[in-house]
């Protein structure tokens, strides 16, 4: 078995990778990823009702941390986020009474989401 790379060498080859599925976004967005009525600014900057996102706004997933490899693409990275999205994953929640909730009474949790989205993530409407 050969030695592995060092640290700044996996973490240039991750930049590189990152810049490169930056460029192919910005190139060729998947449909699900077109501009909205939000500024690109402020995509992650509202609260989420989810049981995989803390209070910070923050998605733990593997692919974040441990699981990191350089041959992942943004799009593969969003594709992964979305899915969560839709399919929580319950056996590793971040927010345990989210995760209860969702498991208990979906049709509550449902509603609780809806609220905090247009609380948190929806655009006024001007009168």
């Amino acid at each position: 078995m050969g030695a592995s790379p060092s640290s700044s060498t996996k973490t240039e080859s991750c930049k590189r990778r990152i810049r490169k599925g930056l460029h192919r976004l910005w190139v060729d967005p998947p449909a699900f990823c077109r501009p909205g009525a939000s500024p690109v600014t402020d995509l992650f900057h509202w609260e989420v009702y989810h049981p995989n996102i803390d209070s910070e706004g923050e998605m733990v997933l593997d692919i974040f941390h441990d699981e990191w490899s350089p041959a992942l693409t943004i799009e593969m990275l969003l594709l992964s986020i979305v899915s969560v999205l839709y399919d929580p994953m319950l056996d590793h929640p971040v927010n345990d009474h989210i995760a209860r909730l969702y498991m208990t009474d979906i049709k509550m949790y449902e509603r609780k989401a809806r609220k905090w989205t247009r609380r948190y993530a929806s655009t006024p409407v001007a009168s």
